[in-house]
């Protein structure tokens, strides 16, 4: 069940990674006079970051409890689960959306680009989610302690 968790939540962070860097580059295209990674970078990384988030909180309602994170060894396997998915993703949409194989040195661009802003995910996700701020630990109405 643990490598299952882990490839599951490791493609849905893959691919949030992956809308999050087309979102970005949505949002340089529609102020394209602006440098491209001034603005698709700290879009990519924000959009990552929420996505992820809402993908545990909205998991935490989908998924049976025993596909929850719940300790350091699925966060690193769902760390290490995104990074292989992504080249999988990635190289066959691109062939399909241009015609021809992706160069090496873009599925290294979006690793670079894995690498710190999946850290940052995986660690607001693990404070958040597992140090008492559960969002099924919140009252039910206001004053309903």
């Amino acid at each position: 069940m643990k490598a299952l968790k882990s490839v599951i939540h490791g493609l849905g962070l893959a691919g949030i990674n992956f809308v999050a860097v087309l979102l970005g580059f949505g949002v340089y295209y529609l102020l394209r006079p602006a440098p491209q990674l001034a603005v698709q970078l700290p879009v990519a990384v924000i959009a990552s970051i929420l996505g992820f988030a809402l993908w545990i909180y909205f998991s935490k309602a989908l998924f049976d409890t025993r596909a929850m994170l719940s300790g350091w060894r699925d966060y690193v396997g769902i760390y290490l689960a995104a990074l292989l998915w992504s080249p999988l993703i990635f190289v066959p949409l691109h062939y399909l959306g241009t015609g021809y194989v992706t160069a090496f040195s873009n599925v290294m661009a979006l690793w670079a680009f894995q690498v710190p802003v999946n850290l940052v995910a995986l660690g607001i996700s693990h404070l958040c989610y597992n140090h008492g701020n559960r969002v099924s630990r919140l009252p039910a109405s206001p004053g309903a302690g």
